[in-house]
């Protein structure tokens, strides 16, 4: 959610409060036994006027042990919707101008999430685990580790937050995950295998495994299916994990054509990978001499 006020219509000292807000606070007490502290849930407030962005709101913090108004749950539910907004906001604060901003809102992602998947065996501890993975793969809060600014960080905690590099961490949530079910969390798996991400490469395994999410996904989301049919087509083009079948390729890069397509209606996170598998597309076309 975002906040529209326009400046003229508060007070300075509430312009300046928000202006002064960032977008990762926490607590900065002593941690938890899981290593974890609490941290602040806030909103951004942008200028109705001209859509500039103003600051932030603050709207809960978390870990609590209290209900609010309306709420049926203060567990690990309200960190995963917490950490989803904080995670989705930073995807979109793409200028240069915004990187702070992005930052904060990722490493208050990574916090948050950590909190959901570290709560306990809950339905959406494989989300959480799956969300931190894409955190860790892509490096979002640019090597700000949680919590690498301990001088020592005990045995006891988690053993990912005792690993020092974001690829190994990503592999473990991803693994993480892919053990809790989430198809997702599989190809992710994969991918690391594939591409040698905290681990050694293994492209059979990771071809065994994009096989098998295949055959689970098919009552799965558009952007599922035309990711594993993408995986499955490039690994057809160029032999990796299985014998190298250029009529397949095609077959499943058609196939993830409609599929990120039909996800474009919603949003355009898959636009590059749809213009990959129509590239993908024409390269297997032309060298069937269609």
């Amino acid at each position: 959610m975002t906040k529209w006020i326009d400046p003229g219509d508060v007070s300075k000292y509430e312009l300046k409060r928000i202006e002064s807000s960032p977008s990762f606070m926490p607590a900065w007490a002593e941690n938890n036994e899981k290593g974890l502290m609490e941290v602040t849930i806030s909103e951004p407030v942008r200028n109705c006027m001209n859509g500039e962005y103003l600051g932030r709101e603050y709207i809960d913090y978390y870990p609590r042990d209290f209900l609010m108004p309306g709420e049926n749950v203060c567990g690990p539910v309200v960190a995963l919707n917490a950490a989803y907004k904080f995670y989705n906001e930073g995807l979109y604060c793409v200028d240069e101008s915004m990187k702070e901003i992005r930052i904060g809102c990722f490493r208050s992602t990574e916090l948050l999430m950590l909190h959901a998947a570290l709560y306990g065996e809950w339905e959406g501890q494989n989300y959480a685990w799956l969300t931190l993975g894409y955190l860790y793969e892509y490096n979002r809060t640019e090597g700000n580790l949680w919590p690498m600014w301990m001088n020592e960080i005990p045995t006891s905690y988690h053993p990912v937050l005792q690993m020092i590099d974001h690829n190994d961490r990503a592999y473990t949530c991803y693994k993480l995950s892919m053990e809790g079910g989430n198809i997702e969390g599989m190809y992710k798996f994969a991918d690391c295998l594939r591409w040698g991400k905290g681990c050694k490469i293994d492209v059979n395994r990771a071809f065994e495994l994009y096989a098998e999410v295949w055959e689970k996904c098919q009552n799965s989301a558009a952007y599922i299916l035309g990711s594993c049919a993408y995986r499955l087509a490039s690994c057809y083009e160029d032999g990796e994990g299985c014998v190298r079948d250029v009529e397949k390729a095609k077959a499943f890069y058609e196939r993830a054509i409609v599929w990120f397509e039909i996800e474009m209606n919603d949003s355009t996170l898959y636009a590059k990978n749809l213009e990959r598998c129509k590239k993908g597309l024409a390269r297997v076309n032309q060298e069937l001499g269609l």
